[in-house]
C-alpha cells in the first residue's frame, strides 16, 4: 500500500487498457445496445404513413451508430498507444453527441496519458459533472489533481469514494495521505484509525501514524503506535528493535535497554544485538562496554559484512582526528577479516587503513589478499601499485602493472606505473613505448598527462635523446607548469648541456620557490648560476643544499669545490673534491681536480 506516482497511474491505466481489450467485443456489443435504446421512443399507435416520412428517425439511428462505431475506434487506438488518433476520434464523437461523459472520460485519459493535464483536468471535470457518481471518473480526477499538486481537491474526490464504499481500505489509505500532504493531520490519523477498525494492526499503518506523531511533537502516541506492535506480536524483535531506537531517540536510554534485554532474551544469537548495544553503551557514556560489544559483534560471522564496513568508514574519518582510537580500529580490522578470511571487502578495508597510516607494505600485502579473491575492481590494483611504488618494491611493481594492462586496457595509469618499473631497471626503451601509448589514453587530466610527459622526458635523456627530452618537458610544463621536479630537472639537464641557460635560471628559481627545503632544488639552482658566472650567489645556493642533506652526496660536494674555485677559495676548494672522493665520487675529472688542486677552463 503505498502513494502512486504521476508515472504510476499511467502504468494502471495502461493495464486497466489490457484487460478492456480482454472484453473488447462484449464491450463493443453493450455499447451499440446502449446506444441504439437510447434512441428509441415509447410505442405508439399511430397511422401508418408514407416511406419518406420516416427518414428523420432513420438518420438519427445512423448516426447514434457512427458515433458508438467512432468511439470504438477511438478507444482502439488509445489502447495501440496511437493517441494521436484517439483524441481526434472522441472529438468527433462529441461532435456527434456533446453530452457523452463517456468519450469526455477517455479523452481526459489520452490528455493525461499525453501529460497534458490541464486539457485532462478539463475534460474529466465534464464528465464528472454528469455523471457525478461514477467512481472511475471521481478516481481519476483525485490522481489528477495529485499531479497538479492540489491535494486538497484530490482528497474531496476521495472523500467521496469513501462515502460510496466505506469499508475500502485503500480509499482510506489514499485519503490519510492526502490529509498529510494538505496539513489535515488530525483527519489523517481518523482514516488511519478506521483503517485499522478494517484491517488490525498493520504495521505500515503504524509507521505511517508514527511519523505523523512524531512531526506533531507527539513522542508519546508515537511510542504507544510501536507498543501496539509489539503487543500484537510480542515474539518480533524488530518491533522491539524499533521501539528501543525510538526511546534512544527520545533520550529514555533505560527503557530502551529493556528492549534490548528482551530481544537478547529472545533471540540470543542475534548478531545485530551487539552493534545496537554497542551504541547504547556509547550514548550512555560507557565506552568501554560499547567497544566490547562491537567487538562481540564483529567476531560474530553471521553479522553481515557490510554492517561492519559501515562502522569501519565511521572509524576511518574519526581517527583522522582521534588518533587514540586508532588502536579500536585495528582491533576490529583483524577481526574482520578472521570473521570473514575470504571476502575482499574485508582485506580492502584493511589496506586501506594500512595504507592511509603509512604502513605501505602490510598495505600492499592486503591489496594482494584482495586479488587472490576478487580481481575485477581496477581501484584495488591501483591501490596496490601506489603502496608498491611507496615502498621502491619495482620488481613487484612490474609485474602488477603488467597484468593490470591487460585487465584494464583502457585505463592510463598502470601505463605509467610500468615506465616508472622499466626506468629503475634501466629499460628505458620499454618505458619509452609503454608511456607514450599512455599519455595518449589520458582524457580531461592534465595532471597526469604532465606526468606522462616527465617521465617521457627522464626516459629520453637516459638515452641521450635530448631534443625529445626536451621537448617531453616542454610539453609537461604546459599542462603542469608549478611541477617543481620537472622544473629541476629540466633546468639541470640544460645546465649540463649550458643551453638555454636563462630559460633554465627562471625555472630553476621557480622550482626553489615552489619547494624552497628541497636540497636538490637548491643546487639546481645554483649550478645553473655556475654556468651563467654568478659564482657568489651559486654558492649561497649550494651550501644550503648541502647543510639540508641527510647524507653526504659526492657530486654536490664537488659543485660546491668548482664554485669555491672560481672565487679563488682554492684551499677550501681543494677539501671540498677531497670530501666528494671520500663519499663516493670517482671520475676521472674528480680525481685529476682533487690532486692537482685546479680546474680546467672549460670545466
Amino acid at each position: 500500500m503505498h502513494w502512486k506516482s504521476h508515472k504510476e497511474v499511467q502504468a494502471g491505466l495502461v493495464q486497466q487498457e489490457f484487460n478492456n481489450m480482454k472484453i473488447k467485443k462484449l464491450l463493443c456489443v453493450v455499447v451499440i445496445a446502449a446506444a441504439a435504446v437510447s434512441c428509441s421512443t415509447p410505442k405508439q399507435h399511430t397511422k401508418m404513413v408514407p416511406e419518406t416520412r420516416r427518414s428523420t428517425p432513420q438518420i438519427a439511428d445512423r448516426n447514434e451508430i457512427q458515433a458508438t462505431s467512432t468511439f470504438i475506434d477511438a478507444t482502439s487506438a488509445f489502447i495501440t498507444g496511437n493517441d494521436e488518433k484517439a483524441e481526434k476520434l472522441y472529438l468527433e464523437v462529441l461532435e456527434k453527441r456533446p453530452n457523452d461523459h463517456a468519450a469526455m472520460y477517455q479523452l481526459a485519459r489520452v490528455y493525461f496519458h499525453q501529460e497534458n493535464i490541464a486539457k485532462a483536468e478539463e475534460y474529466g471535470l465534464k464528465a464528472y459533472n454528469l455523471e457525478k457518481h461514477n467512481q472511475w471518473y471521481i478516481k481519476f480526477l483525485s490522481e489528477v489533481y495529485q499531479v497538479l499538486r492540489k491535494y486538497d481537491e484530490s482528497a474531496k474526490m476521495v472523500e467521496k469514494l469513501t462515502a460510496i464504499e466505506p469499508s475500502n481500505a485503500e480509499y482510506r489509505w489514499q485519503l490519510g495521505n492526502l490529509y498529510i500532504f494538505s496539513e489535515q493531520y488530525a483527519k489523517a490519523i481518523e482514516e488511519f484509525d478506521a483503517m485499522e477498525e478494517i484491517l488490525g494492526i498493520n504495521e505500515e499503518i503504524s509507521q505511517r501514524k508514527i511519523k505523523v506523531y512524531e512531526h506533531l511533537g507527539k513522542k508519546e502516541k508515537a511510542l504507544d503506535e510501536i507498543r501496539a506492535l509489539v503487543e500484537f506480536s510480542p515474539r518480533e524483535v524488530r518491533y522491539r528493535a524499533m521501539l528501543a531506537e525510538k526511546l534512544m531517540k527520545f533520550d529514555r536510554p533505560d527503557e530502551a535497554y529493556i528492549q534490548y534485554q528482551e530481544i537478547a532474551k529472545l533471540n540470543p544469537s542475534d548478531p545485530y544485538i551487539h552493534i545496537t548495544l554497542a551504541e547504547y553503551y556509547r550514548k550512555k557514556g560507557d565506552n568501554e562496554r560499547s567497544f566490547e560489544e562491537l567487538k562481540n559483534g564483529f567476531s560474530n560471522p553471521e553479522l553481515d559484512i557490510d554492517t561492519k564496513i559501515q562502522i569501519l568508514i565511521t572509524y576511518y574519518s574519526v581517527t583522522e582526528i582521534y588518533q587514540d582510537l586508532n588502536p579500536q580500529a585495528y582491533e576490529l580490522l583483524k577481526q574482520l577479516v578472521q570473521a570473514h578470511p575470504e571476502d575482499p571487502k574485508a582485506w580492502s578495508m584493511y589496506g586501506d587503513f594500512l595504507y592511509r597510516d603509512e604502513k605501505r607494505a602490510e598495505a600492499a600485502d592486503a591489496y594482494l589478499k584482495v586479488l587472490e579473491y576478487d580481481k575485477s575492481k581496477y581501484v584495488v590494483w591501483e591501490s596496490l601499485m601506489h603502496a608498491l611504488l611507496s615502498i621502491n618494491d619495482y620488481e613487484r611493481l612490474q609485474k602488477v602493472a603488467e597484468e593490470s594492462m591487460e585487465l584494464f586496457p583502457y585505463q592510463p595509469m598502470p601505463l605509467l606505473f610500468a615506465g616508472f618499473s622499466y626506468m629503475n631497471s634501466k629499460s628505458y626503451s620499454e618505458a619509452v613505448k609503454v608511456l607514450k601509448t599512455g599519455v595518449g589514453m589520458v582524457v580531461d587530466n592534465p595532471v597526469l598527462k604532465g606526468q606522462f610527459f616527465s617521465s617521457l622526458g627522464d626516459s629520453y635523456h637516459a638515452l641521450n635523446r635530448l631534443d625529445d627530452a626536451f621537448e617531453a618537458y616542454d610539453k609537461s610544463l604546459l599542462l603542469d607548469p608549478e611541477n617543481s621536479y620537472v622544473l629541476n630537472n629540466y633546468s639541470y639537464y640544460l645546465s649540463l648541456e649550458k643551453r638555454d641557460l636563462e630559460k633554465a635560471e627562471i625555472m630553476a628559481k621557480k622550482a626553489v620557490e615552489l619547494d624552497p627545503e628541497n636540497p636538490n632544488n637548491l643546487d639546481t639552482y645554483g649550478w645553473v648560476l655556475y654556468q651563467l658566472g654568478n659564482y657568489e650567489e651559486a654558492e649561497k645556493y649550494i651550501f644550503q643544499s648541502l647543510k639540508k642533506r641527510p647524507h653526504p652526496d659526492p657530486e654536490i660536494f664537488e659543485h660546491y669545490a668548482d664554485v669555491l674555485y672560481r672565487l679563488n677559495k682554492t684551499e677550501k676548494a681543494g677539501e671540498y673534491w677531497q670530501k666528494a672522493i671520500d663519499a663516493g665520487g670517482n671520475s676521472e675529472a674528480l680525481i685529476r681536480k682533487a690532486e692537482t688542486g685546479k680546474m680546467n677552463d672549460n670545466e
